[in-house]
């Protein structure tokens, strides 16, 4: 109901049925009100029970929704049949076209302490019919579509509300005629935007949140570890390619420990040893 009111103004399309407690087993139900139980088992040694019920108003279209914490396993009756639910998840069951005054119950089997919409509703076609003409009217017309970007037109004879079939993320960012423009989440759900009277060119580009900043991180670390290993382990090999002015004046600088380890690398000419000499008893003293 929230999802077509919001997108198309259409109030009502589903009509959510007042449901009884029919029966209860090792259960005790704290509160319930036709739509919301809350309640526990007398005996936790034992699963409980407890079934809601309801006769259909009119004939129509109806669904069984449920989404009861620490289910075990769930039945719907209605009519001269059943199904039943043996997970524990959230879940809509369209029952079919039911006639006036049939029945309609939910019967769930729980291990603790539980609440949750246990209901059934309504389909108002007439409402429906109307929502989903607003909705075909407002349609997207795609254009290029790829996983990150989307591109297209739509046309509105008035302001509305466009809305897309796409989970509302953070890294869809939307632009109207080359404008960016506010994304929001219609119902939580799904990716919306206000579009303004007349034609208008769409575009979606999606991209990772923190992608940018999670690059710069890594080639920051990346650096800090080459300059690390080229001054512990690579450095005599780097060094080796300086003139010998050069390297005395580097390591001088570098403030580089000279110790006798360094000095019996092989990449060091005798030369190139006496400056390490040199610089090791000019360290010494400075010390």
């Amino acid at each position: 109901n929230e999802y077509y009111e919001l997108a198309t103004g259409i109030s009502g399309v589903y009509t959510i049925l007042d449901m009884e407690v029919e029966s209860e087993y090792n259960f005790t139900t704290e509160y319930f009100d036709g739509r919301y139980v809350s309640g526990y088992p007398d005996d936790y040694s034992y699963h409980g029970n407890i079934t809601v019920a309801c006769s259909v108003p009119e004939s129509g279209r109806v669904y069984a929704y449920s989404e009861v914490a620490y289910m075990r396993s769930l039945e719907v009756f209605y009519g001269e049949s059943s199904m039943s639910i043996s997970n524990t998840e959230p879940f809509v069951a369209d029952l079919g076209l039911l006639e006036k005054g049939e029945r309609v119950a939910i019967s769930a089997e729980v291990n603790y302490m539980t609440d949750g919409p246990m209901t059934c509703a309504m389909l108002n076609h007439d409402k429906f019919q109307q929502a989903i003409s607003i909705l075909k009217e407002r349609s997207f017309k795609e254009e290029y579509v790829n996983d990150d970007r989307i591109k297209g037109t739509v046309s509105a004879q008035k302001p509305q509300i466009l809305v897309f079939s796409i989970p509302y993320d953070e890294g869809w960012t939307v632009l109207m005629d080359g404008k960016e423009v506010d994304v929001n989440a219609l119902g939580e759900a799904l990716i919306s935007v206000v579009v303004p009277a007349g034609e208008h060119t769409i575009e979606l580009k999606f991209k990772t949140v923190g992608l940018t900043t999670g690059i710069i991180i890594s080639l920051v670390c990346l650096a800090l570890l080459i300059l690390l290993c080229l001054q512990k382990k690579l450095w005599p090999y780097v060094y080796r390619l300086l003139p010998g002015k050069i390297k005395a004046i580097v390591l001088e600088k570098s403030g580089f420990k000279i110790t006798e380890s360094v000095k019996k690398e092989p990449v060091f000419n005798q030369d190139e040893l006496e400056i390490l000499d040199e610089l090791t008893n000019s360290v010494k003293e400075n010390d």
